[in-house]
């Protein structure tokens, strides 16, 4: 037995259930261009540190930098206001 079957049996119910279907829809709209911009535009594939503290702040400046990215098109176009 897998030590993953529980976490695909979670998975298939998700996929069961009428309103859980259309939240997954959902995610190609809303996170996959994400991760698409950080793999293409970035190219950033995988962790380039190791331990979980490092890997952290490489993904807290990963974040950092696709925030700016969207940021930086507001300010541009003179639409970007700072709170």
């Amino acid at each position: 037995m897998s030590p993953q079957r529980a976490a695909v049996m979670r998975q298939r119910e998700k996929r069961r259930d009428p309103a859980m279907r259309a939240m997954l829809r959902q995610r190609k709209a809303i996170i996959e261009p994400v991760f698409a911009t950080r793999k293409q535009a970035m190219g950033f594939r995988r962790w380039t540190v190791r331990g979980l503290e490092n890997v952290r702040t490489q993904g807290a400046l990963l974040c950092a930098a696709l925030n700016l990215k969207k940021m930086y098109k507001y300010w541009a176009a003179g639409q970007f206001t700072p709170a």
